[in-house]
């Protein structure tokens, strides 16, 4: 339920770029904002694709992404060849196609992979501009997946001993997020319309049953 707005979205940026006046009415937060890697990659591939095809190519991309990102995870974890075929099997099933993905939240399923594949790549020596890359990615994709790394980084380094200077790289994004805060609380001009309301009791029920039975089976997958 979230994709079809991020994919409208995405049109939107991209005219925004190509047709500023045919998209007049729309203006950006002049601050940084968490969840717009989705829409920024989407509204890339509206530059050369109509606003559909382009939403299905994105999706496709992510998909592939996920196939190279958890064959780059798993060969660093493990040798058995037969096991990593299985686990990576798992992964496409409990990773790319998680509820997340049915569900719209492209945003976190980019993070996701932005992460997975941080933890290829980490060692006790990575450098702070590493870190940083990482963190400033994940903090555009996810503002959940963000904060998961930066304590996963906290934690290495105060428990396992890694180097201390990684906790430097944490700091651009660190910054983002400050700024980020500061300009949704402090310096919006104005605060977003509601435009939906439950009119009854029964009608805030019935929304309150719609997102149990959204929970269902594949959820649970």
């Amino acid at each position: 339920h979230d994709y079809a707005e991020w994919a409208y979205q995405g049109k939107v940026l991209s005219l925004y770029w190509t047709s500023p006046d045919d998209v007049a009415g729309y203006s950006l937060y002049p601050y940084p904002v968490p969840y717009v890697l989705s829409h920024y990659l989407i509204a890339a591939y509206n530059l050369v694709f109509s606003p559909i095809l382009a939403a299905k190519l994105f999706l496709l991309s992510y998909v592939l992404l996920s196939l190279w990102v958890y064959s780059k995870f798993l060969g660093r974890y493990i040798t058995d060849i037969e096991q990593r075929q299985c686990l990576w099997l798992l992964l496409v099933c409990l990773g790319t196609f998680s509820s997340f993905f049915w569900y719209g939240y492209i945003g976190y399923q980019l993070g996701f992979l932005v992460f997975l594949y941080f933890l290829s790549v980490y060692r006790s020596n990575s450098s702070a501009s590493t870190i940083a890359v990482f963190g400033m990615l994940t903090f555009f994709a996810h503002a959940t997946i963000f904060l998961q790394l930066s304590m996963f980084v906290v934690l290495a380094v105060v428990f396992f001993g890694y180097q201390s200077r990684q906790l430097l790289g944490l700091l651009p994004s660190v910054a983002l997020s400050g700024w980020f805060l500061y300009g949704r609380y402090f310096v919006q001009p104005h605060d977003a319309v509601v435009q939906s309301s439950w009119a009854s009791l029964l009608e805030a029920v019935v929304y309150k049953l719609g997102m149990v039975t959204m929970h269902g089976p594949f959820k649970n997958f």
